[in-house]
């Protein structure tokens, strides 16, 4: 009874609800007149649903006060203290940092725990993983590997050149939808990432690229005769497969007599050029003429 008596269809003006019609002056009284019954209607169920609110507000404070009573940490036995608890956690993790200096410092426990292949592997599953699940989405990708010789590893440096060649070869597969790339290896590294993207990097805008081993103080892994016989510019082919590219910078990459100058870029695409050395002799460094010649070839 009272739904039906609220049914627009029972309104005066039924035939012209939902029309574009223009009341006149008449009509417009007659709306006026008509609507100050259900106005008031509203507002009296308005100041009813406020008060039913206030009334909800009150039951769920008096049950959660109450329920507090209930809760599981209520029903720990007496001798269990909060300050017993909190020297507890503080004796757990005591314990583990024992464990950690274990894990990292003992040669034995390190040969015995099996740290290495299967925990990479893993690890680069998950990686696979995230990039098949970002769809088409751009990738910002940032590869940092700054392999360093520790006397009580037990890993050979085969082990961690084939890890990286199988990390490299998983980011690569996904390389069309490059949007941003660090890489930060040693020179070697760079070389191998090189040679094992051979496919195009299309929609990559931006590019840094540094040596990861510039102050490693000992023998670097990857120097060797065949990498000091290789190109200047170990990247140089990779930045023929950017086509896209607007950022380039290059941080520590040790490039003799004047290389930069024959990077293979598309310098008149180019909006941001970063050459970062902190070596400040003439065989690596920028003087100020080969700074200008630089900026000279986006003029």
């Amino acid at each position: 009874m009272y739904n039906s008596f609220w049914n627009p269809m029972r309104s005066p003006f039924a035939g012209v609800i939902g029309t574009n019609h223009a009341p006149s002056i008449d009509e417009l009284l007659d709306l006026k007149a008509l609507l100050v019954e259900p106005q008031d209607e509203l507002d009296r169920l308005q100041m009813e649903i406020s008060s039913l609110l206030y009334q909800k507000e009150k039951v769920q404070s008096y049950i959660a006060a109450h329920r507090a009573f209930m809760t599981p940490i209520r029903r720990i036995p007496l001798k269990y203290s909060p300050n017993s608890l909190s020297v507890a956690c503080q004796q757990i993790e005591m314990r583990f940092e024992v464990w950690r200096r274990h894990l990292y410092f003992s040669p034995w426990f390190v040969g015995i725990g099996d740290i290495g292949n299967s925990d990479v592997y893993r690890r680069i599953s998950g990686i696979r993983t995230w990039l098949e699940r970002s769809g088409s989405l751009p990738l910002s990708i940032s590869l940092h590997v700054n392999w360093r010789p520790n006397s009580f590893l037990q890993f050979s440096n085969h082990d961690v050149y084939d890890n990286l060649k199988l990390l490299i070869r998983t980011l690569v597969a996904f390389g069309c939808r490059f949007g941003n790339l660090l890489l930060s290896l040693s020179p070697a590294g760079i070389k191998t990432f090189n040679d094992l993207s051979t496919s195009q990097f299309p929609n990559l805008r931006s590019f840094r690229v540094r040596d990861a081993n510039i102050y490693n103080k000992h023998k670097r892994f990857w120097d060797n005769e065949e990498i000091s016989a290789h190109s200047n510019v170990p990247f140089a082919s990779l930045l023929t497969r950017m086509p896209a590219l607007r950022r380039l910078r290059i941080d520590e990459i040790r490039v003799r007599g004047g290389g930069y100058l024959a990077l293979p870029l598309r310098w008149e695409l180019l909006t941001d050029l970063n050459l970062q050395t902190s070596n400040a002799s003439t065989t690596y460094g920028l003087n100020t003429i080969e700074a200008f010649d630089y900026s000279s070839k986006n003029i």
